[in-house]
C-alpha cells in the first residue's frame, strides 16, 4: 500500500472542494488523461481537464468532494467519494434546476513519480437527474 498516493487522493478531494486550482493541478502530470465515464467525456492534458472542472464549478454551486475510502500502491489506486453541489447553471446537456444533489462516485487512477497520470471517474447520471428533477 502507498500512503503517499492515498494522501494524494485526500489532497485531491480537499483541493477540488476548496476550488484551489493551482494546488489541485500540481497533483497531475501535464499529459494527464481524465475520463468522466458517466458523461462519456475524455480530457487530455491539464488544460482540457481544467476546462472540464471549470464547467463543473460554474454549474454546480458549492461543489464538493469528500473522500470516503481509498486504496493505492505505487502505480495505481481507487477511491470512493461523495460529491455534492447545487445545480445552478447549465452543465453539458442538463439545464440548470437550482436543486441540490449528493452522489456516490468512484475513481480509478494511475500514478507516476507521485503524480496522477490517468483518472477515470464513475458516478450515476440516473441518480443525478432524479435528484435535480430532470428524470
Amino acid at each position: 500500500m502507498s500512503e503517499r498516493n492515498i494522501e494524494l487522493m485526500r489532497q485531491m478531494a480537499e483541493f477540488e472542494t476548496s476550488h484551489d486550482r493551482d494546488r489541485l493541478f500540481a497533483l497531475y502530470t501535464d499529459e494527464v488523461i481524465f475520463r468522466d465515464v458517466a458523461l462519456d467525456v475524455l480530457a487530455t492534458g491539464k488544460d482540457e481537464v481544467k476546462r472540464l472542472l471549470e464547467s463543473v464549478y460554474a454549474a454546480m454551486e458549492g461543489y464538493s468532494m469528500a473522500l470516503t475510502s481509498a486504496y493505492a500502491d505505487e502505480n495505481g489506486g481507487g477511491a470512493e467519494w461523495i460529491m455534492a453541489g447545487k445545480h445552478t447553471g447549465d452543465f453539458m446537456d442538463f439545464p440548470a434546476t437550482g436543486v441540490s444533489w449528493k452522489l456516490r462516485a468512484a475513481s480509478i487512477m494511475r500514478f507516476s513519480n507521485g503524480l496522477v497520470t490517468h483518472r477515470s471517474d464513475y458516478w450515476s447520471v440516473s441518480s443525478f437527474t432524479k435528484q435535480v428533477g430532470l428524470a
